[in-house]
């Protein structure tokens, strides 16, 4: 797990997640999202290819 934050051109949060990778395929399962309370969201990538070949 890699948490990530994306920052704006202004200097604020944009977007607060953790990363669930995977090492053997060195990709992004998925994220989890945190809603700030007890709750928390998974969004899982069905297909995963490579950005060149």
């Amino acid at each position: 797990m890699v948490s990530e934050t994306i920052i704006g051109d202004n200097g604020n949060v944009i977007d607060t997640f953790t990363a669930l990778y995977s090492p053997d395929l060195q990709a992004v399962l998925a994220r989890r999202y945190d809603e700030g309370t007890s709750a928390q969201s998974e969004v899982g990538f069905e297909t995963i290819k490579p950005l060149r070949e």
